[in-house]
């Protein structure tokens, strides 16, 4: 999915936080699959890690207090949020992301629609908001749900190459 807005936008509204987790909903039932070679992780711990992931950000960002710190901004950073997409394989999930084996698909909507909640609220705090990632810096509140949407997809893609070679 190709960005649709510069990096630094103000427009968040446009953004689709929705189609990765819309995505990620379709594929539930397949949620034992796992093949090595592609991913560690099962189909099931790669929606599970997403779920989690918005939660925390989300959580983060109700957290913050206004206005961010310095804003130290990777290249790295500045480049995925751009053309949103994340390099495979280079960064390691925080332990309270980390997905569990035993979530049962029933478990796995209740957290992607929790995570859709998460994302609506996000949605109505202030600009000013920050969550700080470990590798990409201080992300703004808007800078932070464009990256809600590079991860969410890039997990849906994982996801779906998984599917494909089974």
């Amino acid at each position: 999915m190709q960005p649709t807005s510069t990096p630094d936008t103000r427009s968040y509204e446009r953004i689709s936080y929705s189609v990765g987790l819309a995505r990620l909903r379709t594929v539930i039932p397949h949620h034992t699959v796992r093949i090595e070679r592609i991913s560690r992780w099962s189909v099931g711990m790669h929606v599970h890690h997403c779920a989690l992931s918005v939660s925390a950000i989300v959580t983060e960002l109700e957290r913050s207090v206004p206005p961010p710190p310095f804003a130290w901004r990777s290249w790295i950073g500045r480049i995925v949020v751009w053309r949103g997409r994340l390099p495979r394989g280079r960064a390691q999930a925080p332990e309270q992301v980390q997905p569990s084996v035993e979530a049962s698909p029933e478990q796995l909507l209740e957290l992607l629609d929790a995570a859709a909640r998460d994302i609506e609220r996000a949605r109505g705090l202030s600009a000013d908001r920050w969550f700080g990632h470990f590798a990409l810096g201080v992300l703004p509140r808007d800078r932070a749900l464009r990256f809600v949407e590079v991860h969410t997809l890039h997990h849906a893609r994982i996801v779906e190459e998984l599917l494909a070679a089974q």
